[in-house]
């Protein structure tokens, strides 16, 4: 590669966006298959977390099976995600406890503990 070149991929380059999934477990049954009850979940997070924080994790659900779902976030939001989580007591009404599973930087392999 030329010295031309080389410059040009060190000015032009580009960070790919890491990302950290965190597998939640609920005591209850969530029914996260409608908007509002994601939304309502997000809302949760987003009051405990507080705007700035909520917005710099950028949380995004996933995969979702009975009582448990993963979340997405960008890389060194996940203790925020798995601290807020702690504080979620109720949920559409219903008392619930989330619990985190696993926590990684693969989909892959947090999927196989579902």
């Amino acid at each position: 590669m030329s010295i031309i070149m080389r410059k040009y991929y060190d000015e032009k380059m580009i960070m790919r966006p890491k990302f950290r999934y965190v597998l939640l477990e609920s005591s209850e049954d969530l029914n996260l298959i409608d908007k509002e009850s994601i939304s309502e979940l997000r809302n949760r997070f987003r009051y405990i977390m507080g705007e700035q924080k909520y917005l710099d994790a950028e949380p995004k659900i996933k995969l979702v099976n009975k009582n448990r779902f993963v979340i997405k976030v960008n890389r060194g939001s996940e203790e925020d995600i798995v601290l807020a989580s702690c504080f979620i007591k109720d949920f559409s009404g219903k008392r619930i406890g989330l619990y985190t599973v696993k926590t990684s930087g693969s989909i892959r392999a947090v999927t196989k503990s579902i």
